[in-house]
């Protein structure tokens, strides 16, 4: 341990700052704790290591840094408390108006998603507040006018993001508050207007981007190439059908559509091979700084997103360890880039960009030359052998963390990720030779049709995945067995004792395997059911065991869709086989030991049944207008459930109704899912 931190003494500084984010995340410890903490342990820092001789220092080292790794566990607590964003205060009045800028934009069919950089807001008594928040926005109606870096003046009325409250979904509340935004507003098409444009390094990024996503647009190749390059190339996936992911997810290989450090590695080593002969002129130092220049300008192109400005500070740090001669001292970089990163935005940690990039970038540099059994005197093989080894050995080690975010194992993965790895880099080759020719004016013919073959080949080897893939859970105690088996392994590469890490190893698997075996047997269902909250359509499904029906309305629900979305929710559960059944209009059914009347029409309001029909859930969809008394005419509810994708000001009608009619009622939108399992 003393020679790690011999080589590596950022980690005396990186691992105590991230348990303080870590445990800021779990426990909020406000500032007038953390401050002083900080000062007293820095202090004692100062104390211990001034009077220390050189042999206390190196005997009892542990004792000495104590004090330093506490303060930067405070600093952790302090970085985090500040960058955690604020509520309005004062709170907006409901006929307030906000300015702000347009961070990032994206145009949909009817509607304009943004990121908004707040400027100022009018508060409850009409007074102009200064604000820096950020907030996401809806602008009704596409508006290709609006753009990156606009400042616009809308009405202002922003409502705490929440989650849908659907079983075992992603915490989005918490994933936007990471990042920044805690409000979202609903921007009517005319209660808005664009009053200025503010310039700036990102906004002039994103406009290089959708410059050069309108070359690809408009070239020669076919929709799906165009589309599946302007992901890997640009990093905009919003092109990309819900489809072409399952396939790629079922594959094992959709880490190649998120702009990661694994793509920065390729690019840096692309241009590092193609500079190799500037070695004999200049030296070493001027291919590895235009290397860096290459991936900086890279990351400008790409818009500057968050995730691909991580990878390249990560990839950048290591370069720079290379300019300065220091050999040993890349993982090092690395840590002091994750330290960088952390410190500009401290909740990066919980983000699966970073996570993805630190973890790959570590294992190439870690285990990498460790394991190059091939003779560097063969150029063509070792050059073949490099490519493959390090992109599976970045594939394997970020292969758990995949499965606990996207739920999917593929047992094809190590063949499709065998022939698809090796031959990015010549992709990614070709796709920037074709782009630069694009903005050059060129559309080279055989570039495109290359291209359109590669796709073709790349399409044809993900399908392999289709019939071999399974949907998993990982829980987060699983995920941390599995990281320490990776950890374990690496030491088991890099030390010359070998067996005690063996031990630990086989200790690992057969934990994991125990916890996996005990959280199926939780997990599993034996009967009940769910109505999703869903604002487009009214999905309930029944589950029995394994099995489960997805039981939809008159409505255009696709099933495909439907499993992807709520993946996390099949796969813990062990949901294996899902039927589709349709059920007309207001009927009822039953759904486990429960009798549900499903109303979607207006007929009810003429139509008085005697007797009344007793049901355990009355659940009301968008297609009814009439009142809770004409339901009541017919039926004698337990409890009535309002399905999300009632208007909203529909909603509250028919909830003030329950209230005054003193039925119990379940709003999807307000309280989420109905569960009974």
């Amino acid at each position: 341990m003393r020679n790690t931190l011999a080589k590596m003494p950022i980690l005396k500084v990186v691992i105590p700052f991230i348990i303080g984010i870590i445990a800021y995340s779990i426990i909020s410890i406000p500032l007038y704790i953390s401050i002083p903490g900080a000062i007293i342990f820095f202090c004692l820092h100062l104390i211990f290591s001034h009077k220390a001789s050189p042999i206390i220092k190196l005997s009892q080292s542990y004792i000495i840094n104590s004090p330093l790794i506490a303060t930067f566990l405070c600093i952790g607590l302090i970085i985090s408390d500040l960058k955690t964003p604020r509520e309005l205060s004062p709170q907006p009045s409901s006929s307030s108006y906000a300015t702000a800028i347009i961070e990032n934009i994206q145009h949909n069919d009817v509607s304009c998603s943004i990121r908004l950089q707040m400027v100022q807001y009018t508060d409850s008594l009409g007074v102009i507040t200064p604000s820096n928040a950020k907030m996401t926005a809806w602008v009704e109606g596409n508006n290709y006018n609006l753009t990156e870096g606009d400042i616009i003046c809308f009405k202002f009325s922003p409502r705490p993001i929440k989650n849908n409250g659907n079983p075992e979904e992603l915490d989005y509340a918490n994933y936007m508050r990471h990042n920044g935004y805690i409000y979202h507003n609903f921007i009517h098409k005319n209660n808005y207007e664009i009053i200025g444009h503010k310039s700036s390094i990102f906004s002039y990024a994103k406009s290089i981007q959708n410059q050069l996503i309108d070359l690809l647009l408009s070239s020669s190749l076919t929709p799906n190439t165009k589309y599946f390059f302007i992901t890997i190339l640009l990093g905009e996936d919003s092109f990309l059908d819900s489809d072409t992911r399952s396939v790629f997810s079922k594959a094992g290989i959709s880490h190649i559509l998120a702009l990661s450090g694994l793509h920065i590695c390729i690019i840096a080593f692309i241009i590092n091979l193609i500079l190799m002969p500037l070695d004999y002129i200049f030296g070493k130092n001027l291919r590895h700084t235009t290397t860096l220049i290459s991936i900086i300008i890279f990351a400008f192109i790409t818009g500057l997103s968050i995730s691909v400005i991580r990878a390249t500070i990560m990839m950048a740090f290591v370069i720079i360890a290379h300019l300065l001669y220091r050999k040993n001292s890349s993982l090092n970089a690395l840590f002091a880039a994750a330290l960088i990163i952390t410190l500009i935005n401290p909740f990066s940690i919980f983000d699966i960009g970073f996570q993805l990039s630190f973890v790959s970038v570590f294992l190439i540099i870690a285990v990498s030359n460790r394991i190059n059994i091939v003779s560097p005197k063969n150029k063509l093989l070792h050059y073949t052998y490099s490519i493959f080894s390090t992109s599976i050995i970045a594939y394997i080690g970020t292969m758990f963390i995949s499965a606990y975010y996207f739920n999917t194992i593929s047992f094809i993965s190590i063949l499709t990720n065998c022939i698809i790895i090796p031959i990015l880099p010549i992709v990614i080759c070709i796709g920037l030779f074709y782009l630069i020719s694009l903005a050059l004016g060129f559309d080279i013919s055989i570039l495109s049709q290359t291209l359109n073959t590669i796709y073709r080949i790349i399409t044809d080897i993900s399908h392999l995945g289709d019939s071999f893939y399974i949907n998993t859970y990982i829980s987060p105690i699983l995920l941390i067995f599995f990281l320490l088996a990776i950890i374990v392994t690496i030491l088991f590469i890099v030390h010359k004792q070998k067996s005690i890490y063996i031990h630990c190893l086989i200790l690992l698997v057969i934990s994991s395997f125990i916890i996996k075996i005990v959280e199926n047997h939780k997990n599993q269902i034996s009967s009940g059911y769910v109505i999703f909250h869903n604002f487009k359509s009214t999905p309930i499904i029944e589950i029995n065991g394994n099995n489960a029906t997805l039981i939809t309305l008159n409505e255009n629900l696709n099933i495909n869709d439907f499993k992807q979305k709520h993946k996390q929710f099949l796969a813990k559960h062990n949901i294996d086989n899902i039927n589709h059944h349709f059920l007309s209009s207001d009927t009822h059914t039953t759904l486990g030991n429960n009798t549900i009347a499903i109303i979607t029409e207006n007929n009810l309001t003429k139509v008085s049944r005697t007797p009344k029909i007793n049901v355990d859930i009355l659940l009301i969809t968008k297609g009814y207008y009439g009142s809770i008394e004409d339901v009541l005419r017919n039926y004698i509810p337990k409890i009535i459930v309002l399905s999300s994708n009632i208007y909203y000001k529909r909603e509250q009608l028919l909830v003030n109704q329950c209230n005054e009619l003193n039925i119990p009622y379940h709003s999807i939108s307000a309280s989420g899912a109905f569960c009974a399992y």
